[in-house]
């Protein structure tokens, strides 16, 4: 058997994932089908499938043998994964647990520091906030200080730690009192999931710190000084370049985040050059080169240089954090060195199999981790690429080319071959994690990446040279060229990101439609390597195909064409037949070298074309199926408010955006749902009134639109609304992007596409008449030239702005904050028309008023709206009690299905022709 890494790899994961998938799923009834299906598969595929081909096979004949093995890997892979994850120990909420653990991982944040502790196996996640150290504890520097000191009723540590950040230091040993917490998970589309990701990192149990203190005997020696060498090193790039800069590098060659520009990384990501900020398996292959270059240099034999840079790798791998994508790297240039040092050549799926294969030993979780899944779509399209480019060209070197051109045409052909295979692997991924694509990434990396070994050598250099007394100004000579390089990365994004198109967000994909792309390029890439490596070594055959193909459809076509036209147009049809004759015969007079550059151009052209049919088909799915739909989603913020409504015209409306709860609920809840669902495109936004719990969310909407690719058309306050310090900010931050500002009031209205918004509250304060026309413009509520001083009124939640949706034979009503006061209003308006321009307040959906406040959704209320069902947004153990009892007990007695986001997170309603299908996140 050829390679048989490869598919011990394929196998032993496909056994680990379904064996995960009949675990974790519903779908347990299922397991014994699936596995005999996928036991009977393996039996026919290398029959049917590889039958002839000696691509994993030694030889042509299938041998039962071989087939027995990978059924048995197969099973082993179960079994593994079954054993694995019965003896993973989730610990109940509240157990409370006592001992010494070594700190495995810190990252830092503005809210405090994200920890890993290990104790007898086990990985425990803790948060530990900035200030729960006591920065005014003694001054005393000993750290072996056996006594503790409290800190408020939450967190005990040892007195002696003059600031947190030197009190925790990854390796370091401590004695710890904590209780079992819950970790926090998604709970709206989009958004990031806190417990998927520790269980990727093979963390499972989460832990509140009540008490800590140093335990010097559980240290780490090796991560202990492995960790204070990473922070001489960032300390010494801190003094050589501006903060800016020194986190970059930071980032890129230590893996240390703490300090990187939050607009210099997103930048990155959305012109598809985050990779660039791990340690990456370009940056180890990097750095092994170099340590090469200097064992070599120090004149270290082959042997010598293999073991010496894999210890190397190693403790660097473990001084950054060995990441997913850093243990790979680590494995597979650990493969390389040692067939160097045996004098053999490494094969690169092997190698690629062979990490893949020891890290779903070692750690089956790892594969629902989004990092694991990106380094090895991007390994496989390197790996694929490789194939695909030596299957097509072989070993061309374009003698027919200038000779001074030829080994650059090489170079761009290889590198053209080997971005189009790495993009069209890392799709679906990329799609999925992001649900959005930059669409000059080739561009931008092809410029980035050539000049990435500068950076890196000159950055680690200059870091080693700036710790040396009286150097620091040779150490920045050294980083100069990196400096400019940096410079010019973050200009040409902020320039790509300006250009047309340079975000596409179509939505997440359905998973069905991954698998068929997946498929659909997996046989893309057999036909390719089968069919052009067969015809390269064949090439009278393949003229002889080509002429009986070429002379069978001129044949065809003369015919068709004997019927249709006329005597008159016969000769032309001749001459064409003719010409197109002799353009074979040349070709067939061009020899064998003709022959091969034929078949390099039409597979070529085959490959690009498939790839980017089948890329195309993907995004186009998405971004169909997404659009197509009408749906309303109450996004679960925590104590706040926030609705996405989209019709399947394309027409996307925002009703409030903010949390009390949770300060970056646009970066981290709205704008993640936003692409989720392919609204990069903002039609509308309506913000009921300026406080914070409505609010914050869409400052940072309107803040980062152009980095984050939204537009945003037109925002809609109430008229009267009264003027808050998050208010100020939005306006300010509209007019700063020229987002159209309007007034609304009782009486105006509009139609979006399909959807008809009427509203229903303030009442207006000018007696002029307001809707929108139709282009879509207001009118009667013309922009207030005073300025949003001039924007006074009465208490802010009763000026709430009340709005009513109605699209697809369904109706919505939002009403913001609004208390009984203004719901009395809004009934005693209803009987004049000219005040709201509706006969009735009844409506299917009714977004609950102010969270279910005790003092709102009045019995009379709820009476003339008569919802089908009601959404009250609230968080989770709220401060203010909300949803009341007394507000429950009214709408129950109302017979409405009440639905609550502190309960079952984001909840979607889909609407088709008047059916309401709700599906809740958390459910």
């Amino acid at each position: 058997m050829k390679r048989p890494l490869c598919i011990a790899g394929v196998m032993f994961a496909l056994g680990e994932a379904v064996c995960r998938f009949c675990l974790f799923t519903d779908h347990k009834e299922m397991a014994m089908t699936i596995v005999v299906s996928i036991l009977v598969m393996i039996l026919l595929i290398p029959g049917v499938v590889l039958r002839g081909r000696a691509t994993f096979f030694r030889t042509k004949k299938i041998n039962v043998r071989q087939v027995l093995i990978i059924e048995i890997i197969f099973i082993t892979g179960m079994l593994w994964a079954y054993i694995y994850y019965g003896n993973i120990r989730i610990l109940p909420a509240g157990t409370r647990i006592e001992g010494e653990f070594v700190l495995l991982e810190k990252s830092e944040s503005e809210q405090g520091y994200s920890c890993i502790f290990e104790g007898d196996g086990v990985k425990f996640y803790s948060f530990v906030e900035g200030d729960a150290f006591g920065r005014n504890a003694s001054s005393d520097s000993s750290e072996e200080a056996s006594k503790s000191v409290a800190v408020g009723d939450a967190l005990s540590v040892a007195a002696g730690a003059s600031s947190d950040e030197e009190f925790l230091r990854v390796g370091r040993g401590y004695r710890i009192t904590a209780k079992v917490s819950e970790a926090s998970s998604a709970s709206n589309p989009g958004q990031f999931d806190m417990k998927r990701y520790l269980s990727g990192k093979g963390v499972v149990n989460c832990i509140k710190l009540e008490r800590i203190e140093r335990f010097p005997e559980r240290d780490s020696l090796i991560r202990s000084f492995l960790s204070d060498r990473r922070t001489s090193l960032a300390h010494s790039l801190d003094r050589l370049l501006q903060p800016k800069y020194a986190g970059i590098l930071k980032a890129m060659l230590l893996g240390d985040k703490t300090d990187l520009d939050a607009r210099i990384r997103k930048m990155y990501q959305k012109n598809g050059i985050a990779h660039l900020l791990a340690i990456s398996a370009l940056h180890v292959a990097l750095i092994a080169s170099f340590c090469k270059a200097l064992l070599r240099l120090a004149g270290f034999g082959r042997k010598k240089r293999a073991v010496l840079t894999i210890a190397f790798l190693c403790l660097y791998g473990i001084m950054t954090g060995f990441s997913e994508a850093t243990q790979r790297a680590f494995i597979i240039l650990s493969v390389s060195c040692m067939a160097e040092a045996l004098g053999r050549t490494a094969d690169k799926p092997t190698a690629l199999s062979f990490s893949f294969l020891v890290m779903m030993i070692i750690q089956p979780q790892v594969i629902i981790s989004s990092g694991f899944r990106m380094s090895y779509a991007a390994a496989l399209g390197v790996t694929f690429a490789d194939s695909i480019y030596r299957s097509i060209y072989g070993d061309e070197r374009f003698t027919d080319m200038n000779r001074r051109y030829r080994k650059r045409f090489k170079l761009l052909v290889r590198g053209t071959v080997g971005s189009v295979t790495i993009n069209a692997c890392m799709l679906p991924v990329l799609l999925d994690t992001y649900c959005e694509i930059p669409l000059y990434s080739l561009l931008i990396n092809a410029l980035v990446i050539p000049m990435l070994t500068i950076v890196v050598a000159g950055g680690f250099i200059a870091s080693i040279i700036g710790l040396i007394p009286g150097c620091i100004y040779i150490a920045k000579a050294v980083l100069l060229p990196a400096k400019m390089i940096l410079w010019f990365y973050e200009k040409l994004c902020s320039v790509m990101l300006k250009l047309p198109a340079a975000l596409l967000n179509p939505g997440h994909p359905e998973m069905y439609a991954v698998i068929v792309y997946i498929i659909l390029l997996i046989l893309l890439f057999v036909y390719i390597i089968f069919s052009s490596s067969s015809a390269r070594n064949d090439t009278a055959g393949v003229l002889r195909k080509l002429l009986k193909k070429e002379n069978r459809r001129l044949r065809k076509k003369e015919d068709r064409r004997l019927k249709r036209k006329e005597k008159e147009r016969l000769t032309k049809t001749v001459e064409r037949h003719l010409k197109k004759s002799m353009k074979v015969s040349r070709l067939h007079s061009l020899g064998e070298d003709g022959i091969r550059r034929y078949i390099e151009r039409r597979y070529a052209a085959i490959y690009f074309t498939g790839c980017f049919i089948l890329a195309a088909g993907l995004l186009c799915f998405s971004f169909f199926s997404n659009r197509h739909t009408n749906f309303a989603a109450f996004l679960d913020v925590g104590q706040g408010n926030s609705i996405l409504i989209h019709t399947s015209d394309g027409v996307n409306i925002i009703y409030d955006g903010g949390s009390s709860s949770n300060k970056k609920s646009g970066e981290n809840i709205i704008l993640p749902a936003l692409k989720y669902y392919g609204m990069s495109h903002i039609d509308l936004v309506m913000l009921s009134h300026g406080d914070i719990d409505h609010v914050n969310g869409l400052v940072y909407l309107f803040e980062e639109a152009e980095l984050d690719g939204l537009k945003l058309d037109r925002l809609c306050i109430a008229e009267g609304a009264v003027m808050t310090k998050e208010l100020q900010k939005l306006l300010s931050a509209a007019d700063a992007i020229g987002c159209e500002v309007i007034y609304g009031y009782a009486g105006m209205g509009f139609a979006a596409g399909n959807a008809e918004i009427k509203v229903l509250y303030p009442e207006k304060t000018q007696k002029t008449a307001g809707g929108f026309g139709e282009d879509g413009k207001a009118f009667g509520s013309e922009k207030l030239s005073e300025g949003v001083e001039s924007l006074q009124g009465g208490e802010t939640n009763e000026k709430s702005l009340v709005v009513r949706v109605d699209f697809s034979g369904t109706s919505i009503l939002l009403t913001g904050d609004i208390g009984f006061e203004t719901e009395e209003r809004i009934l005693q308006n209803m009987e004049t028309k000219e005040l709201t321009g509706q006969k009735t307040l009844k409506t299917d959906i009714l977004q609950c008023p102010h969270h279910g406040s005790a003092y709102s959704s009045s019995e009379e209320f709820i009476a003339a709206v008569s919802p089908r069902m009601v959404v009250i947004s609230c968080g989770k153990h709220n401060r203010y009690g909300h949803p009341a009892m007394s507000t429950l007990e009214r709408l129950d007695t109302a017979g409405c299905d009440v639905f609550r986001t502190d309960h079952s997170g984001c909840i979607t309603i889909n609407i088709k022709r008047g059916n309401l299908n709700v599906s809740e996140y958390t459910e």
